[in-house]
């Protein structure tokens, strides 16, 4: 849910927190060879990742429960 408080721990930035700003998040990613693909009604964080990341589960902090994957970041948004 949005101000949710989550956690993940990724390849290259370790541990981060971050909070949900979005649970209805439309994401553009362009894959080289399939073009660019539409991803609806995903969870949009604070900034909490960077390349190599990706595949990082997060999990809400208070419970260690998953909420999401992490995937596709952007610096536009």
């Amino acid at each position: 849910s949005i101000g949710m408080e989550v956690i993940k721990s990724g390849r290259s930035t370790e541990f981060t927190t971050g909070v949900v700003l979005s649970d209805d998040f439309t994401i553009r990613v362009n894959y080289n060879n399939l073009g660019v693909l539409f991803f609806d009604n995903q969870i949009k964080t604070t900034k909490m990742s960077e390349g190599g990341d990706s595949g990082s589960c997060l999990v809400e902090k208070h419970t260690n429960k998953p909420v999401g994957l992490l995937f596709a970041g952007t610096e536009k948004e």
